[in-house]
């Protein structure tokens, strides 16, 4: 299959910036890039983030144990070193 597409300028100058990179003519990067797009696309369905499938109490243990895992140790900063007019 022979495709045209009209490319910007600078679109057409990173493009033959990587295939140089890794050693191939532009035809053949765009055919590889292209096959390998579609066995990304086509092996593995696109997985939701924990942003989109965690529960409240998951977000909840989440929250938790971030906070717990930072060292407890570490001094607070002083009233004069989170006073407004020092921070800027």
């Amino acid at each position: 299959m022979i495709v045209t597409i009209e490319l910007k300028p600078e679109t057409e100058k990173r493009l033959a910036e990587k295939a140089k990179q890794n050693g191939l003519p532009i035809e053949t990067f765009i055919e590889v890039f292209i096959e390998d797009n579609l066995e990304e696309t086509e092996d593995k369905p696109k997985e939701k983030s924990f942003q989109e499938t965690a529960a409240e109490e998951e977000w909840i243990i989440k929250l938790k144990n971030w906070s717990e895992s930072h060292d407890r140790t570490t001094p607070f900063l002083s009233d004069e070193a989170t006073r407004r007019e020092n921070i800027y």
